[in-house]
């Protein structure tokens, strides 16, 4: 099972904080088109996630899913991608491009990416942003066409 939430609904049901999504965790990020993974640091959990990447590792994994050489060139565009926790899989978007407050210096990475669920809105305008819902919308395509074991992933969209 995979969950696709709505983030100020679960934000206001604890769901979110429950299922490991809080500032200082660590989770892991994949790239359904690429299918590559990175592991994240989350610094904050306002209208949307807030995170970086862990390691100078993870940050070249970043670079690889968007297709650059540096951290500069990651663009804004949104990607499908699902955020793993202790607690389960869970669908979301990114825009990978820096920008912002960093709290890890040595991850060769300066700033923070933006990471997305259903109704999460940006810091600028307050608004959802409809790239990154069709980038969510995307990736429900992508992991329901998975098979596990000849059945395919089911996606949730209240979590247990």
């Amino acid at each position: 099972t995979v969950y696709n939430l709505s983030w100020f609904t679960n934000k206001a049901n604890g769901t979110i904080s429950a299922i490991g999504i809080a500032r200082n965790q660590t989770a892991k990020l994949t790239d359904l088109t690429t299918n590559k993974s990175l592991n994240i640091h989350i610094q904050s959990t306002g209208n949307h996630i807030d995170a970086e990447p862990l390691t100078s590792a993870d940050t070249t994994t970043l670079c690889e899913i968007y297709g650059v050489s540096t951290p500069n060139a990651i663009s804004y565009k949104r990607r499908p991608m699902m955020i793993t926790t202790s607690a389960g899989q869970f669908l979301c978007s990114i825009y990978g491009q820096p920008h912002g407050a960093q709290d890890i210096t040595n991850n060769g990475y300066e700033g923070q990416f933006c990471l997305h669920f259903v109704n999460s809105k940006t810091h600028g305008t307050n608004r959802v942003d409809g790239d990154h819902q069709n980038a969510i919308n995307t990736a429900e395509t992508l992991v329901k066409a998975i098979k596990v074991n000849g059945v395919n992933v089911v996606v949730q969209t209240t979590f247990k």
